[in-house]
């Protein structure tokens, strides 16, 4: 490898990791700001649902309590978990690219971690929308509560990707595996 493209591989690898802990750090915060901040016109609205908060919110107007507010955020916290999970995992690997450390079993670790977070994200979406709309719609009026499951595009892009991914992973543990062979040959 060059020192070109070694000087490139480390400067993106650590602009990505700084990226990724930012993202980290404002998955909770944004999820936070949205229930706890966020009006009743927002969160009904649906365009709460086209970031982090899951499907299925559909309180009555004037039933925005902070007890309700709680419990959409801790729901919305479950695919935010994920989302956190992959990103921290997501940064381990750039900080091992970031000292050349492409097929060590920390990266490869990290690599398969986030690929598997990634699928249980496009999995726990729906089952996060089916909480919110039971959670959300249980003091409406008898008649007015539902039970919702939506899986879109999104998801199923989560889904595919994290099978992907997970395929790459194994590719990397063989990489790993051969990487270690040749150095005990030598």
């Amino acid at each position: 490898m060059t020192e070109a493209n070694s000087t490139r591989i480390v400067t993106y690898s650590r602009v990505l990791r700084g990226v990724c802990a930012i993202g980290f750090a404002l998955v909770p915060l944004l999820l936070g700001g949205m229930w706890f901040l966020g009006s009743e016109a927002f969160l009904l609205s649906g365009e709460a649902a086209y970031y982090l908060v899951p499907h299925g919110v559909g309180f009555e107007v004037g039933r925005l309590t902070p007890a309700l507010r709680l419990a959409g955020f801790m729901i919305s916290m479950i695919p935010g978990g994920l989302t956190m999970w992959a990103l921290w995992h997501l940064a381990k690997l750039f900080g091992c690219f970031s000292r050349l450390q492409f097929f060590t079993s920390d990266s490869v670790r990290s690599f398969r971690v986030f690929a598997t977070a990634v699928l249980l994200t496009g999995v726990a979406r729906p089952l996060a929308g089916g909480l919110m709309s039971m959670a959300t719609t249980f003091g409406n009026a008898p008649g007015n509560r539902y039970l919702s499951f939506t899986a879109g595009n999104s998801e199923l892009t989560a889904v595919f990707l994290g099978f992907v991914l997970l395929v790459v992973a194994l590719v990397m543990e063989q990489g790993q595996r051969i990487s270690e062979e040749n150095q005990e040959i030598i």
